[in-house]
C-alpha cells in the first residue's frame, strides 16, 4: 500500500479501511507505517521550508510608523537581522518540527497503550497501537501542517497587518485544529472498535486519555504555581 492510497483511505474511507476485512492489518504487520509517516511529515517540514523562504524573502510593503530620534536603532537592528544566518534558522526550526512529530504519537501510543490495559483490553501490543497512532493522527498532522503555510504565506497577502488579519489566523487555527482532532476521533473510533473489541465508550474513552492526562498535568501546574507564588 503505497502513502497516496493509505491517506486517502484513511481519510475518506476509514470505516472499510480501519477493519479486518481489508488489508490494513496485513499493513499494520509490516514496517510500512514507519516509513510512509516517515515520508509524509518529510513532505511537510519541505513545503513549510518552502513557504517559510517564500515569507523571509518577500517585500510586504508595511509602512511602521516610528518614534522620533529611534531610527538609527531600528536601522542598527535591520542591519543585524539581515546578517544573521536565516536558512539556518529555518532548518533548525523544521527539524524541530520533525522531531516534535516522531514524539506526539510515541507519546500518544504510551498514553493510550496504558488506558488499554486499565480497561482491561488485552489484545495488540504497542508497536501496532503506535503504528495504528501514525494513521490516525494523519488528519491533525495534514490540517496543523496547512495552519503553519497560512502563517507563512498571509502577510504576503494584500491585506493590512491588523487586528482583522490576526482574529483570522487564530480563526483558521482554532477551526482547523478542532476539524483535525475529532476527524482522528472519528478514526480512533472506528480503529479501536474493529482491532479492539471496545464498545464506543471504551473508543471514546481510550481516544481522549491523551487529552485528559494533558489537561490533568495543566490544571496540577496551575494550581502548584499559584501555591508557590
Amino acid at each position: 500500500m503505497n502513502i497516496w492510497n493509505h491517506i486517502k483511505n484513511t481519510l475518506f474511507n476509514s470505516k472499510t479501511h480501519l477493519s479486518q476485512n481489508s488489508d490494513f492489518p496485513d499493513y499494520l504487520n509490516s514496517n510500512t507505517p514507519y516509513k510512509n509517516y516517515f515520508i509524509l511529515i518529510l513532505i511537510c517540514a519541505i513545503l513549510l521550508i518552502g513557504t517559510r523562504v517564500i515569507r523571509e524573502s518577500s517585500d510586504n510593503g508595511i509602512t511602521v510608523k516610528v518614534p522620533p530620534g529611534s531610527e538609527a536603532k531600528i536601522e542598527q537592528n535591520r542591519r543585524e537581522y539581515s546578517e544573521q544566518n536565516t536558512v539556518t534558522k529555518i532548518l533548525i526550526a523544521k527539524l524541530i518540527y520533525i522531531l516534535a512529530w516522531i514524539a506526539i504519537p510515541l507519546i500518544i501510543a504510551g498514553i493510550r497503550f496504558g488506558f488499554l490495559k486499565i480497561l482491561g483490553d488485552k489484545n495488540g501490543n504497542f508497536s501496532d497501537l503506535l503504528k495504528l497512532t501514525l494513521s490516525t493522527t494523519i488528519p491533525i498532522l495534514l490540517l496543523t501542517g496547512f495552519v503553519s503555510v497560512t502563517y507563512d504565506l498571509l502577510p504576503i497577502f494584500p491585506w493590512n497587518r491588523n487586528v482583522n488579519s490576526f482574529l483570522i489566523q487564530v480563526g483558521v487555527s482554532f477551526v482547523s485544529f478542532l476539524i483535525g482532532f475529532l476527524w482522528e476521533g472519528r478514526l480512533c473510533l472506528y480503529a479501536f472498535k474493529n482491532f479492539y473489541g471496545q464498545n464506543s465508550g471504551r473508543a471514546v474513552l481510550t481516544w481522549l486519555s491523551p487529552g485528559m492526562i494533558f489537561l490533568n498535568l495543566l490544571s496540577l501546574t496551575i494550581i502548584l504555581r499559584s501555591w508557590l507564588s
